[in-house]
């Protein structure tokens, strides 16, 4: 059996700014989380609140915390993590949505 890399004890704790972004990214820190760039003046916040799930050593989950409705089910956010190179990280984000998408490589920054 091939042993693949744990990164939760790298990046739990840690906020994911994506590259050439001020706001947005992905939050491990006590509040999880997405934030976008709707709002890019400090402070930035949640705009997605969301509990963290680690489904292995590489793969986490962001499942949403707010219930919009009584009908919808919430919305679940699939990562894997294909590198970590000092404070560069470089997420997969997969593609849980209806129909067919590809799967997303993108560039974070540790902060």
């Amino acid at each position: 059996m091939i042993n693949a890399a744990d990164y939760r004890a790298q990046l739990n704790g840690k906020f994911l700014r994506m590259s050439d972004s001020y706001c947005a990214g992905v939050s491990l820190r006590e509040e999880v989380g997405l934030f976008d760039e709707m709002d890019n003046n400090p402070p930035c916040n949640i705009s997605v609140p969301a509990r963290l799930k680690w489904i292995d050593g590489e793969t986490f989950a962001l499942i949403e915390k707010e219930r919009k409705n009584e009908m919808s089910p919430p919305r679940v956010y699939l990562y894997k993590v294909k590198s970590v190179k000092g404070t560069k990280v470089v997420l997969t984000s997969i593609w849980t949505g209806w129909g067919d998408s590809n799967d997303r490589n993108d560039t974070y920054v540790i902060q």
